[in-house]
């Protein structure tokens, strides 16, 4: 997909669901250009557009991909990962549907992707 590997292959190498920790090295072992975005305080992710400080890189937000730990609205586990790329969302579990959506949910934790 935006990484070049589709979810199933993701998935044939990380159980579902996975710790940050787990994903970190995913994509350690294979991207050259991932680096973690460490979030320790609430930040919504609206807020995270201005905080280049959160990044290993000045980039314009809209033109990042990023796999974002996001609030859930309710129930199954509190947190979920998506997928922004270039300002479009993608998201496995079909939760989230614009990135618009998500300007008010919080991020707890993130990794960007650079080409």
């Amino acid at each position: 997909m935006v990484t070049g590997n589709d979810f199933e292959e993701v998935r044939r190498e990380l159980e579902m669901p996975t710790t940050h920790a787990e994903m970190h090295g995913y994509l350690l072992r294979n991207f050259d250009n991932a680096s973690a975005i460490t979030i320790l305080e609430d930040v919504t992710v609206s807020e995270l557009r201005d905080r280049d400080d959160l990044f290993f890189d000045i980039m314009d937000f809209d033109e990042r991909t990023m796999i974002l730990t996001v609030e859930l609205p309710c129930g199954i586990s509190d947190w979920h990962a998506v997928v922004v790329h270039k300002s479009e969302l993608y998201d496995p579990g079909d939760v989230w549907h614009s990135l618009e959506e998500l300007e008010n949910v919080f991020c707890t934790w993130g990794f960007n992707i650079r080409d």
